[in-house]
């Protein structure tokens, strides 16, 4: 059936993909005038323009079927685009490897990354489905160089949650047991066992454990899985090795891979269950018992992800239900007796206030408890020790940024709102060829579930586990994504403009991986937003140096202060006196970084930029300069 029988054939049913569109239309404006009245985040306004273009572009590739769904097998451009992405990828390496600046990616890096995703997606277009591994192992090192080259510039752990997870592996291999300060996680242990178990395999130390175990199997289960679901949902290998191209490329995915927090390694088996629910044969025993096997492996790792294995059957039986144009391979029993067992292994792990978290109870309008554990971790460096004050550590992912202009906010998210709306075109083209795509509704509805979660907990000032459901929601979008891509492609009538598509990827996945949730060391795209959120060598000694050499109490900001912890040095937060450019109640030494001075740094929960001189400050407040480093500076009162 071509694409204009396909088109046919759905109007003599409810054109569900109209319906939609005049309904997004009209509720549209209504969001916009909620956005306003609620006053959110002037950046989210900017969304309403790109759902609005969604539609349009729906509307108009919808008449403009082609007969040409097929692009001709070019064996000459697979060969050359090939070629081209591996010498792209060394050149990647060397530039990485002669870079001056060490602690950050260049921008002719973003820039050549992206051109590798461009040409993969030619070569999908004019690829041969006998070598669709070739271009899925492209995929997995395209996604991996993002990942790695982020975690191997710096000395130390991404982020702030690694450090504690960090804590409780040492104490689990020590003690051969869980530390008993580990809350939660102390039944919650699949996670740091895995981890453990990688450390004593490997004999490498925790960063480079948790890179070879969590980081790979995350990228590597993430997109092969997403491409055999979207090959089981569209039987289009091309559409699903855009999946795996796109997820690839998405920043909460890059991110989830390279800080490798328990969420993350535990909604690998989330999709891996997703996949067998729907893409089990008639021999379903080996299939239930691996479903079985990674369920417990989620309930046993992380809230979350078992809370949307949950959402997912529910989703999945009663469209099944409904409809009874999909056969699944769970049963209502089934669903019940998993939402028993969750429940009662909640009740167990003392977890079941997790539902707060999923309304978003219990968490003001401050921001997400650390790692989207309604647990929150503590940040103390040693085992054994209470937890200190919570308003010392913050959370991974920051959702309030202190007075960026539009304009940063725009160009910082832009990637993200392209990136929806290609999903929300996508859904339509979904809703309009769901004869030919039986599977396709279903799990659209459970790909933008937790998107309208997160996004809920957003406007309704509910920051309590928003972007951990965006999370998700951008693991499975990126089907919806590349249905879209196919469908403007198919659309595109004079052969030369088919270009546009590897022209969309590139554009894209330069946004997406040049954001300061896939970027934390090039603030070159958004400078008054971007915060690094790890530590240099220089700032590391810097924290033995004057700890070892000095009897007084040390100050620093939030973020240097809280990590100095978990290196067994006690540093305080100095976060109310930087804000209100006040030291006259601070006796002792003052550890500056050069970070803090000129750049974007955290302090109180969110990202902030000085606009007074620090160091003429501390002067005016009788402080002397006692150590220099380069990029940190002592000062003493």
């Amino acid at each position: 059936m071509d694409w204009d029988e396909e088109m046919s054939a759905k109007k003599e049913g409810l054109d569900l993909g109209l319906l939609f569109v005049k309904l997004t239309l009209i509720v549209a404006p209504i969001l916009l005038l909620f956005m306003l009245t609620r006053q959110v985040r002037t950046v989210y306004v900017c969304t309403i323009p790109f759902i609005i273009v969604s539609c349009v572009i729906w509307l108009f590739i919808r008449r403009r079927g082609s007969n040409n769904l097929q692009t001709a097998y070019s064996k000459k451009i697979v060969l050359i685009g090939t070629s081209l992405f591996f010498i792209l990828l060394t050149i990647i390496i060397y530039i990485l490897y002669v870079n001056n600046n060490i602690y950050e990616r260049p921008v002719i890096y973003f820039i050549i990354i992206s051109l590798m995703a461009g040409i993969i997606a030619v070569e999908i277009l004019y690829s041969d489905p006998r070598i669709r591994w070739l271009i899925l192992c492209q995929t997995i090192i395209f996604c991996s160089v993002a990942v790695f080259s982020q975690i191997l510039i710096f000395p130390e752990l991404l982020g702030i949650d690694p450090y504690y997870h960090r804590m409780i592996v040492q104490g689990l291999i020590e003690q051969g047991s869980m530390p008993h300060n580990s809350q939660n996680y102390e039944i919650m242990s699949a996670y740091h066992i895995f981890l453990g178990s990688g450390q004593m395999i490997t004999s490498l130390n925790f960063r480079f454990a948790s890179l070879l175990t969590a980081s790979v199997s995350i990228i590597l289960l993430n997109i092969i899985f997403i491409y055999l679901l979207a090959k089981y949902i569209t039987s289009d290998t091309k559409i699903a090795l855009f999946s795996s191209l796109i997820l690839g490329a998405v920043s909460f995915h890059i991110q989830g891979a390279y800080l490798a927090y328990p969420n993350a390694l535990a909604l690998v088996f989330s999709i891996i269950v997703l996949y067998l629910a729907i893409g089990m044969r008639n021999d379903k025993g080996p299939y239930v018992i691996i479903m079985g096997i990674m369920i417990i492996a989620a309930l046993l790792m992380h809230s979350i992800a078992i809370l949307f294995i949950l959402l997912l059957f529910i989703i999945l039986i009663t469209y099944s239900k409904i409809f009874r144009n999909i056969g699944m391979r769970i049963s209502p029993i089934s669903t019940i007796i998993s939402a028993i067992i969750i429940i009662v292994g909640w009740s167990w792990m003392g977890q079941i206030d997790i539902l707060k978290g999923f309304v978003g109870a219990g968490t003001g309008s401050g921001t997400p408890p650390s790692d989207g554990s309604i647990g929150s971790s503590p940040s103390d460096g040693s085992i054994g020790t209470q937890p200190p004050n919570l308003d010392i550590d913050i959370p991974e992912i920051i959702s309030a940024i202190t007075d960026p202009s539009i304009m940063d906010e725009f160009l910082n998210y832009n990637g993200l709102f392209i990136f929806y709306s290609l999903s929300i075109l996508g859904i339509f083209v979904i809703l309009d060829l769901r004869s030919k795509y039986p599977y396709g509704v279903p799990i659209a509805i459970v790909s933008v579930t937790p998107f309208i979660i997160g996004t809920s907990l957003e406007l309704l000032g509910l920051y309590g586990l928003n972007e951990r459901w965006w999370y998700i929601s951008q693991i499975l979008l990126p089907i919806p994504v590349s249905i879209a891509l196919c469908a403007i492609f198919k659309s595109i009538r004079r052969p030369f403009l088919k270009i546009l598509i590897p022209i969309i990827v590139v554009s894209l996945s330069f946004s997406l991986m040049t954001n300061t949730f896939a970027n934390i060391d090039n603030d070159s795209f958004a400078p008054n937003i971007n915060t690094r959120y790890t530590l240099i060598t220089s700032e590391i000694q810097a924290i033995y140096s004057v700890s070892t050499h000095s009897n007084s109490i040390c100050y620093a900001d939030d973020y240097y202060a809280a990590r100095s912890r978990y290196f067994s040095h006690d540093i305080s937060s100095m976060a109310n006196e930087l804000e209100r450019a006040n030291f006259s109640a601070i006796e002792g030494i003052i550890l500056i970084r050069n970070e803090i001075v000129s750049g974007t740094f955290e302090n109180s929960k969110r990202p902030i930029k000085l606009n007074y001189d620090l160091e003429e400050k501390l002067y005016d407040y009788s402080f002397n300069k006692i150590f220099d480093g380069g990029t940190v500076g002592a000062f003493l009162s």
